[in-house]
């Protein structure tokens, strides 16, 4: 009975599992069905034991990998317990968990660099470097080391160590990914190597993005005072948070506190990118190919966004996610509060704008220009100016229009919404205090953008008539342009190298590409397509720290004898940083003045000759033979053909050679 009902068991298993690969629902292939149908039918599958204990995690910080396995045993069965399978089961045996993801200790080495590190002084093709981390080869999960000062890497191991992080594919939305058995797995948000669960965009794992609601924004106003400018606050529990700039741009972003505190870029200095923590959470700052902020929160408080503004702002694009219940109260904000516009789609070409500014009827155009009320005409009596601004104002629901940024009208105001007109009020009579009374005109904008692509500026002239006018309600003379022209190539400097010499002045050098902007995405072209004669330096001197006094040493002089083990000498020097002698030199460090030389055996023509006369000793040199000295003899011959060397190696001193070579050292002297 038991056997049949897990036959029938088995075979409505198959069943589904065939249904569900046949409508595409499956989790495993077809083979993988037919494979257990068969271990079924033969008796082959066996059973998985219980999963043992989470193993210690292999690193105490920065994220390792603990394990958990389980073993196949074969299926028993009867009073016999007699075994019916080989042990073969379907499914895995061995699952894996990240474990220690806080941060390491500050000034931690990391991990990746321990690993190549510990390659330092052992040889490597028959030479001993130091290592450092090399990121850029095709497998990161394999140990790609780069010999300090070489232009050369090397791979010291086919894997790294289990846990080692890496980067994910693009196709995966994992935020994590470290390196197993040397593959890069994704994480999931549960911490389960190779799980498929997500954080949507409210930060909840698995979650369908329910639970929150997306706030955006665009802040485009291109004229702003110099300095640091408020954008919007960010509110109290925000999460997902990610600021950048739209284009390239001398300004900078800046985050404050509520109590006026910077967290970033603070006080005008700019700081470099790194992480930086406060009000509950890490800021990421990057500057390398552009501007932008991003943290994970959610913020225990408020945080200002600021652009500290040096040039027309190109516009800065903010968006995080806020609980639902603090997200509605978001539309609504603060009369008060300078927040940016939130991002809003381009509105179809004909749309119908009528003369007054306002749409009819459905026609709701959201990039539209309005103009605001007039003031009171310039003078109180005859002919004056009146002036109105015109406002860009954006529909966000049917009883809810706002006014934003001017940047957000893609088009320019149309020809009627004027922002001047003539006033005309009784005329004047000769009397009146008011005749000429002063007042602001301007011509209109120049029809030419100063750059002839990106963005530019607008320029028009701004006079006072009539004496001394009020300079806050001076109109503006410039106003931010763009251009729809790609800019043409431009030049890209890359960071300097290391500075050449470890003290006093050296050379360096970096790397200086031609690139063009095509459709959003930068090329390398080549150089002849940038202007030449605008090519930055490649090299340039530097100078890392004053040397301080060196031993400086000459050549070597020629060896004191031609075989037989001779000495060679050479001068030293002390001289400081200006070349001028110095007596601060390291007696450590100090050079070898002398060293021996011609070590090999004298043989054939510089073999020493014997003479019949009789051998006496040297004084200057004990225990060697030479004949008797005869220099005193007019007629005395060399010896030796090799005489020369004797006399430039100095050892017409001694007895034997002044004899030998007679005729060379009496010359000499």
């Amino acid at each position: 009975m038991y056997l049949l009902l897990r036959a029938v068991i088995a075979i409505w298993f198959l069943g589904v599992a065939t249904r569900q690969e046949v409508i595409g629902i499956g989790k495993y292939p077809l083979q993988v069905h037919r494979m257990y149908r068969e271990r079924v039918a033969e008796g082959l599958l066996g059973i998985w034991s219980q999963w043992s204990s989470w193993s210690e995690c292999s690193r105490s910080c920065g994220g390792g990998i603990s394990t958990q396995t389980r073993e196949c045993r074969p299926r028993v069965e009867g009073r016999h317990k007699r075994k019916v399978s080989g042990g073969h089961c379907i499914g895995m045996y061995k699952r894996m968990h990240i474990c220690n993801t806080q941060d390491c200790p500050p000034g931690s080495v990391d991990f990746r660099r321990v690993q190549c590190e510990a390659y330092n002084g052992k040889l490597f093709m028959g030479r001993a470097y130091t290592w450092e981390p090399f990121t850029d080869a095709g497998n990161e999960c394999a140990l790609n080391c780069r010999a300090l000062g070489y232009r050369f890497y090397a791979t010291l191991n086919n894997s790294v160590a289990d846990g080692t992080s890496c980067r994910p594919s693009s196709k995966d939305r994992a935020t994590r990914a470290i390196c197993v058995g040397g593959m890069c797995k994704s994480v999931g948000c549960d911490g389960v190597i190779g799980s498929e669960r997500r954080l949507d965009s409210c930060g909840v794992c698995g979650g369908n993005n329910s639970t929150c609601r997306v706030v955006s924004g665009l802040f485009t106003r291109p004229q702003l005072p110099l300095g640091y400018n408020l954008i919007t606050q960010i509110p109290r529990a925000a999460c997902n948070i990610s600021i950048s700039h739209l284009k390239p741009t001398r300004n900078y972003l800046a985050l404050r506190r509520v109590d006026g505190t910077y967290v970033l870029n603070g006080n005008w200095a700019i700081n470099w990118s790194g992480d930086y923590e406060a009000v509950g959470t890490k800021f990421v700052y990057r500057r390398d190919a552009g501007e932008s902020i991003a943290a994970p929160g959610p913020l225990d408080q408020p945080i200002d966004l600021m652009l500290i503004y040096q040039q027309p702002n190109s516009g800065i694009k903010y968006q995080y996610q806020l609980p639902m219940s603090q997200a509605d109260s978001m539309l609504f904000p603060p009369q008060e509060a300078p927040i940016a516009p939130p991002l809003i789609n381009q509105p179809p070409d004909g749309l119908n704008i009528p003369s007054d500014g306002v749409p009819s009827g459905n026609n709701v155009d959201s990039y539209r220009w309005v103009g605001g009320e007039w003031s009171a005409c310039s003078v109180t009596c005859g002919e004056g100016v009146q002036t109105r601004e015109l406002v860009c104002r954006q529909e966000i629901t049917a009883d809810l229009i706002m006014t934003v940024a001017e940047g957000a009208c893609l088009r320019p105001p149309a020809p009627h919404l004027q922002r001047t007109r003539a006033c005309f009020l009784t005329p004047c009579s000769p009397n009146d205090a008011n005749l000429g009374a002063p007042a602001w005109f301007y011509t209109e904008w120049s029809q030419q953008c100063s750059e002839g692509c990106g963005t530019g500026v607008q320029t028009r002239k701004v006079h006072c008539s009539g004496g001394q006018c009020d300079p806050s309600t001076r109109p503006e003379d410039s106003r931010a342009c763009s251009s729809d022209k790609q800019c043409g190539p431009k030049w890209f400097s890359g960071a300097w190298t290391q500075c050449s010499a470890v003290c006093g002045w050296g050379r360096q050098s970096r790397a200086v590409v031609c690139v063009e902007t095509i459709g959003g995405k930068q090329h390398i072209v080549p150089a002849d397509s940038c202007q030449l004669n605008q090519r930055p330096d490649i090299e340039q001197d530097c100078q890392v720290q004053p040397c301080g006094s060196q031993w400086y040493t000459g050549e070597w002089a020629t060896c004191s004898k031609p075989c037989g083990l001779g000495v060679q000498k050479r001068d030293l020097r002390c001289l400081d940083e200006h070349e001028l002698f110095s007596t601060t030199c390291s007696e450590q460090k100090k050079p070898a003045v002398r060293r021996s030389c011609n070590a090999h055996p004298c043989t054939g023509e510089k073999e020493v000759i014997k003479t019949d006369a009789s051998p006496v000793n040297d004084s200057n040199n004990p225990g060697e033979q030479a004949p008797a000295d005869n220099t005193d003899n007019p007629d005395c011959t060399d010896v030796f053909p090799n005489c020369q060397l004797v006399v430039q190696a100095r050892l017409c001193k001694y007895k034997y050679y002044r004899s030998s070579c007679c005729q060379a050292c009496k010359n000499k002297a």
